[in-house]
């Protein structure tokens, strides 16, 4: 069985869209973080970790403005990305179909849109989503 005959046998799954996109942990700074966003480019968000575990994200954007206000890297390079990420973002589980992300990124997720969302393998990181992929 070839590959397009399991496509059509299987709903995919988050495991076709996954980015392996590194992440962060709690202590990292915003100031880091930064530095990673522009060195990856193509990057909307990372997931922030505690020992393996997602514990928020971070979105390119929302960190951007943050650092582009008047002294934005003064008050904030400094500090833990922990402090300024999102809480509740969208974790799925890696063998979770496109379809009911997509579901819970339009009901209530919007978030995801952005910044992307966090894929897990029995809960412990393995990379990003972007609804956009």
């Amino acid at each position: 069985m070839n590959v397009s005959e399991l496509s059509k046998n299987k709903p995919a799954t988050m495991a076709v869209i996954l980015d392996n996109v590194p992440a962060l942990q709690s202590t990292t700074t915003c100031h880091e973080t930064a530095e990673l966003f522009r060195r990856l480019a193509g990057a909307t968000g990372f997931a922030v970790l505690q020992d393996g575990y997602p514990i928020g994200l971070i979105g390119r954007d929302d960190l951007t403005i943050k650092l582009a206000t008047q002294f934005g890297h003064a008050v904030y390079g400094k500090r833990s990305v922990a402090e300024l990420m999102f809480k509740e973002p969208l974790i799925v589980e890696i063998s979770e179909t496109i379809d009911t992300v997509e579901h819970m990124i339009t009901t209530g997720y919007e978030t995801a849109l952005t910044a992307g969302f966090i894929i897990t393998d029995n809960g412990q990181y393995v990379g990003m989503g972007n609804a956009l992929a």
